[in-house]
């Protein structure tokens, strides 16, 4: 089983025990690239909110937490994987700041439009095929999340995808700042230049 581990934060450390083998083989985040993503939105996240909008896991969701969030929404539509994220969630982590829906990402994006979400950082693992090509959901996710206004003024969309997947270079208010490569896996920056 892959160790899934808080990196950071007031829970540092603790185990969340995952086993993919058990949920479809659900590809997990590698704790290098998670490292990775929080070191670009910085370590503390005191009172900012944090969008997840593939959980899988929820470890993102649970390090944002870690490390401060005030306001944390996993969404993952797959009812075992959903069950798991609210199993922990109050087992291992007991906070308020922690919601879990379980919406088609499509569906995830409207719901949190229409209620005026907004989030200081989004993260976007969205599944996708290892081969090299273009990516279309890339474009279909900054197109909705932008025009539903989920990403704060100033705020960042982080995406994960396959190093082999060129990010999308939207033109609306989310510009790609840069491409980080981590061997397989890429995260792609975009800021949001609306104030």
């Amino acid at each position: 089983m892959p160790s899934v581990r808080i990196i950071s934060g007031l829970y540092r450390g603790r185990v969340i025990p995952f086993a993919n083998k058990n949920f479809n083989d659900a590809d997990i985040t590698s704790q290098k690239v998670k490292g990775a993503v929080f070191s670009i939105l910085g370590e503390d996240l005191e009172g900012r909110s944090f969008l997840d909008l593939f959980a899988g896991s929820g470890q993102m969701s649970f390090e944002a937490l870690s490390r401060g969030a005030g306001t944390v929404i996993a969404n993952e539509p797959d009812r075992k994987r959903r069950e798991f994220i609210e199993s922990c969630a109050a087992d291992l982590f007991k906070s308020d700041a922690l919601s879990v829906l379980g919406f088609d990402y499509r569906r995830a994006v409207k719901y949190l439009s229409s209620r005026g979400a907004r989030f200081d950082c989004i993260y976007l693992d969205p599944p996708y095929i290892k081969e090299k090509g273009r990516a279309f959901i890339f474009e279909y996710l900054m197109e909705s999340i932008d025009a539903g206004g989920l990403s704060a003024g100033g705020g960042m969309v982080l995406l994960q995808h396959f190093s082999g997947n060129p990010a999308v270079k939207y033109t609306g208010a989310l510009s790609l700042s840069e491409t980080r490569k981590y061997g397989s896996t890429s995260v792609s920056i975009f800021i949001n230049g609306r104030p």
